[in-house]
């Protein structure tokens, strides 16, 4: 293990960022920033697949969204996407519909990854059939 040395400063002692260093420092974040607004790193969304970290075993971790409609029959085993990818860890599986019925809004219980990469749902109740939305999966490849 390497030690790690810090030299601690006065105030008095740190010469102030320059405007150039203070906008690269913003630059990092969501543009719509300003010097009075607490800086949040910005994360877009994206069908197309990122790289968003690390997962704790060391493999790489990525993100993808999918636009999705809620097969509009009943029934189990039913597809809503083919993701085509190879999943080793599935981290998370989220989906945020589109609402415009009533109903018990909980949909996480039936959705769920099948073996082959296909998104599933099982017995979607009649008031989700239908629906559009977007299914985010943050997981790790069987690849890496």
């Amino acid at each position: 293990m390497s030690e790690i040395n810090i030299d601690l400063l006065r105030k008095d002692e740190c010469e102030p960022l320059t405007t150039e260093q203070m906008n690269d420092i913003k630059s990092q974040f969501h543009p719509s920033n300003t010097a009075n607004v607490n800086m949040v790193p910005y994360h877009k969304y994206s069908t197309t697949e990122q790289r968003v970290g690390e997962w704790i075993d060391g493999k790489p971790l990525y993100e993808k969204c999918f636009q999705i409609t809620i097969p509009n029959t009943s029934g189990d085993g039913l597809v809503v996407v083919n993701t085509g990818l190879s999943v080793s860890t599935l981290i998370e599986l989220a989906v945020a519909l589109n609402k415009n019925a009533g109903g018990d809004f909980n949909v996480s219980r039936s959705i769920y990854l099948h073996d082959d990469g296909s998104i599933k749902i099982d017995s979607p109740p009649a008031w989700m059939r239908g629906l559009g939305g977007v299914l985010l999966m943050r997981y790790t490849k069987t690849t890496d």
